[in-house]
């Protein structure tokens, strides 16, 4: 791979992050997202894991609402497949394409290789129409 091509590739990565964890901070207070974690009890709400406080998201059930009661705690990759599955229908969350699959391409290539690989051969069709929606 070129050194353009890497660079470019580092400077997507590194806005599309950017814009998961302003998106992440604007919805909760820290006190609440502190809550929800502490809630969870190290577990994620959707695959049940523990992976402790630290390593959890304080996910939105809705985007745009702030309370502890729209909130939940979980894992990198069980956020990942949230917006994943909610690409092509992203309002029923809060969002818009626009918004969402910015974070779709965040979460999903910050997971490690091994995660990363599998969800995106589970949603493989729903994942190329987020890359093709964010080449435009």
């Amino acid at each position: 791979m070129r050194s353009k091509e890497i660079i470019g590739k580092t400077v997507d990565f590194t806005i599309s992050y950017g814009i998961i964890l302003l998106i992440a901070a604007c919805a909760f207070s820290s006190k609440t997202r502190r809550k929800i974690k502490e809630n969870a009890n190290g577990a994620c709400a959707g695959c049940e894991a523990k992976v402790g406080k630290d390593k959890l998201i304080a996910s939105h059930i809705v985007h745009g609402r702030g309370e502890i009661s729209n909130g939940r705690a979980l894992c990198e990759y069980c956020e990942a497949e949230y917006h994943l599955e909610h690409a092509e229908n992203p309002q029923t969350i809060g969002l818009t394409k626009h918004k969402n699959d910015p974070v779709v391409f965040g979460h999903v290539t910050h997971l490690d290789q091994t995660a990363r690989n599998a969800l995106i051969g589970k949603y493989a069709d729903i994942w190329q129409r987020v890359l093709k929606r964010l080449k435009k």
